[in-house]
């Protein structure tokens, strides 16, 4: 590079300013970055088979999950549920996430599991509709027998938002929440069974309230 021109560069007021797409994806995003933190890869190859890969470290235990080349007539399922719904043109990104979060109040991320402490198991999805990439994220976080942990992810997964409605669905009962900025708005769900787990729908700004009530109310055991 030219003197004159890495002057011009240092001088310059680098000034850019943040839109409202921007601060809406973060507020929604923030959560849904911290799980897929956990359940980030490395790539892998192709398979028929199912594999499952067990990678022990001292953060914890995570599982990946690789699915057939060939894909399934229908969406496949994600923990205990059946995705019965999905909007036109989206496909299901591989591999899935499975990890496992320590249960405290107040949570505000995913801790690694340890030893004699409550976990929630987390199984997280996304769905990819060309040609712009991520769409929707479908997060099952299943408290097992610590029933007590429901309503801090519920809390969690709240956070930052405003309420849009509420109602029933096959797998329980769920609500819509909006992030809103001046310039667009990013929807999601959440969604807690009677067992008490909890399922977190979450869009970008291209997804609305009304498609991702009809994928809450296709999801069922």
């Amino acid at each position: 590079m030219r003197d004159d021109d890495r002057d011009l560069l240092l001088a310059a007021e680098w000034n850019l300013p943040l839109t409202d797409e921007f601060v809406a994806a973060v507020r929604r995003g923030t959560r849904r970055r911290r799980l897929l933190r956990r359940a980030a890869v490395a790539g892998t190859a192709a398979v028929v088979a199912f594999v499952a890969l067990f990678a022990v470290t001292g953060r914890g235990t995570t599982t990946v999950v690789v699915p057939p080349a060939t894909a399934p007539a229908g969406p496949a399922p994600l923990g205990p549920f059946r995705i019965g719904y999905l909007p036109t043109g989206v496909r299901a990104a591989t591999p899935d996430g499975s990890f496992t979060c320590t249960a405290a109040a107040g949570m505000r991320e995913c801790p690694p599991a340890r030893p004699g402490t409550p976990v929630v198991t987390v199984s997280q999805r996304r769905y990819d509709k060309a040609p712009g990439g991520a769409r929707l994220w479908i997060t099952v976080l299943d408290p097992g027998d610590f029933r007590a942990a429901t309503p801090w992810l519920v809390d969690w997964l709240t956070i930052g938002t405003s309420p849009v409605s509420a109602f029933d669905a096959p797998a329980g009962h769920a609500r819509a929440l909006a992030a809103r900025g001046s310039e667009v708005t990013v929807y999601s769900i959440v969604l807690t069974t009677d067992d008490g787990i909890v399922v977190s729908i979450t869009g970008t700004a291209g997804s609305s309230a009304a498609e991702l009530t009809r994928v809450a109310r296709g999801i069922s055991r």
